[in-house]
């Protein structure tokens, strides 16, 4: 008996002793490289698909999103703390439990709990076997976590604490709140352990739109996220920077603690703000210009969503956009469904686009043609940027508007950092 309790924590020493340098790089800061769902790398890639309709189904996945964010900001009954979102289209590899279990997980900027589908799951296809890990741990009712979560309930006997996220459009997902060991492969190729994550290890997983999901980080601005639970470690920073959503045009990457730091010459920062949904990162959008000429904004509220591709803002600032954009590219106008205008360029192969500013408290970011324009065909150019309802709907600034920009989280400090960069060269 004395041997074998001897042999055990000899091995567990070990283990510390083989950890303790992957968890002194992990203060240092790690970046992971994002994979965009369109990518030959992800498991949702589908090389019969054309680059048009890969865009037409990012429109697509935009505006169930559009449609989601109106419901939840018209339903005084949702639990707004929780938001989390189906639709994303940036992935990061991460391998979840002992021995590893790698995963792909969408990142949404927009909500707290990170989970993983877990066998058993009725509804979805699991991608984790909890009992076959050594350090996966369920919490019961009565665990101090499990009190803090907005939305759960006692299992049976209070042996488990079990959670349900719902969703506007009537998909949730629901399971057991646990920890469990998340370790990412960094792009200098060591690896970084974080211990005890919480997470919600789903076993039931009911989606309307997205059904390929399997997984999601949560980076929001909650105790619960993933960002906020790196903060003993690193520090609560983190920040992106996504290459377009072409084929062969690099990889993204996503950076944790002191990798973080926005450090461009040309960086600028703004102050968060809080808004309707404590989980979602808003700034002050104080004007909007179309070539230099100012448009009225309504709603005061935008926040950044790596979630939706397209742009969405308040229906009355879009219509005030499209009718300038119109005004200056006076190229005849095609129907497109989801997409509010579009343009057939087959007359003017040198139209000149229209360049188009967002003016926010001292900070002005400049749109170039590919964060404003979605290419559905040769001949068909589209503005990616539509409607989220009225000016009580906070706008989104999707994805695509933030290509080729290093932005940066401090959430201790509340403050976004931008800066214009290739990020195919980061």
């Amino acid at each position: 008996m004395a041997s074998s309790s001897f042999t055990l924590s000899f091995l567990l020493s070990l283990i510390l002793l083989l950890l303790l340098p992957l968890l002194a790089s992990a203060k240092q800061g790690f970046s992971v490289e994002l994979i965009h769902r369109d990518s030959p790398k992800s498991p949702l890639y589908d090389p019969s698909k054309t680059l048009p309709e890969q865009l037409r189904e990012a429109a697509r996945r935009s505006i169930a999103r559009a449609d989601h964010l109106r419901r939840v900001f018209s339903d005084d009954t949702y639990h707004s703390r929780l938001f989390p979102n189906p639709i994303g289209d940036y992935l990061i590899e991460v391998n979840v439990g002992t021995p590893a279990h790698k995963i792909f997980a969408v990142i949404d900027t927009g909500s707290d709990l990170t989970w993983v589908n877990c066998n058993p799951c009725i509804g979805c296809h699991p991608t984790f076997e909890p009992k076959s890990s050594s350090t996966y741990h369920r919490f019961s009712c009565g665990d101090n976590a499990c009190a803090d979560f907005p939305i759960h309930s006692c299992g049976k006997g209070h042996t488990t604490c079990d959670y349900t996220l719902p969703y506007a459009d009537g998909s949730y997902t629901s399971g057991f709140l646990a920890t469990e060991t998340f370790t990412f492969d960094t792009t200098p190729g060591y690896e970084v352990p974080i211990l005890n994550v919480v997470f919600g290890c789903s076993h039931f997983t009911q989606m309307t739109v997205a059904t390929d999901t399997v997984a999601l980080v949560g980076l929001g601005r909650g105790d619960v996220s993933l960002a906020s639970q790196l903060g003993t470690i690193v520090g609560k920073k983190f920040s992106y920077c996504l290459v377009p959503p072409f084929r062969d045009a690099g990889s993204s990457h996503i950076s944790f603690g002191a990798n973080a730091v926005v450090s461009a010459p040309n960086a600028v920062s703004m102050p968060l703000i809080n808004g309707p949904i404590p989980s979602f990162y808003y700034v002050p959008l104080r004007s909007l210009t179309l070539n230099g000429q100012s448009i009225p904004v309504n709603s005061r509220h935008v926040m950044l969503d790596t979630g939706a591709a397209l742009t969405m803002l308040d229906s009355d600032l879009v219509q005030s956009l499209e009718a300038g954009v119109k005004n200056i590219m006076k190229l005849p106008t095609v129907q497109r469904p989801g997409l509010s205008l579009c343009f057939d360029i087959r007359s003017n192969r040198n139209v000149r686009y229209p360049i188009i500013t967002f003016e926010f408290d001292g900070v002005s970011l400049t749109l170039d043609v590919g964060h404003v324009f979605m290419f559905l065909d040769a001949n068909t150019a589209c503005l990616a940027i539509i409607s989220s309802g009225g000016a009580d709907q906070p706008g989104v600034i999707g994805n695509r508007a933030q290509v080729n920009f290093h932005i940066g989280y401090d959430l201790d400090n509340r403050k976004i950092s931008i800066a214009g960069v290739n990020c195919a060269n980061f």
